[in-house]
């Protein structure tokens, strides 16, 4: 039997405010692996791939889709790679083989955001990076 956590056990949660094209998304900072500058794609996207999928890239020998979140969720369409100087890689959410880790493009570099259960919108004090 697993317990879920109640709002009174969870005083907080480290989080990563992402900077997109338009609003910012917000995922638990133990979730990215690194924030890196934008990779040489060694395969981009073809007709028949998806428009979020930007392309591949080489990272820890491993390859690693890049993909625009916003094209992905249909907030706005894919930007120009020149514009997106930096990447966030992931841990994927599933168990799947053949990729461990995925990237978002960024517009900058990242900001640490402490979430606060019933503070909306999250409290942007000070965490630390660990």
């Amino acid at each position: 039997m697993q317990v879920q956590p109640t709002s009174a056990q969870v005083e907080s949660l480290q989080t990563l405010l992402l900077p997109l094209h338009g609003p910012y998304l917000i995922v638990p900072q133990s979730t990215v692996v690194e924030i890196a500058p934008f990779p040489k794609l060694t395969a981009g996207s073809s007709t028949d791939a998806a428009a979020w999928l930007l392309g591949m890239f080489e990272w820890r020998d491993q390859k690693v889709p890049l993909i625009s979140f916003e094209s992905l969720s249909g907030v706005a369409t894919v930007a120009a790679p020149a514009a997106k100087p930096h990447i966030a890689v992931l841990y994927t959410l599933q168990d799947r083989p053949e990729f461990e880790y995925y990237a978002i493009a960024l517009t900058a570099i990242p900001k640490p955001a402490l979430l606060i259960p019933q503070a909306s919108p999250p409290v942007r004090k000070q965490a630390t990076m660990k």
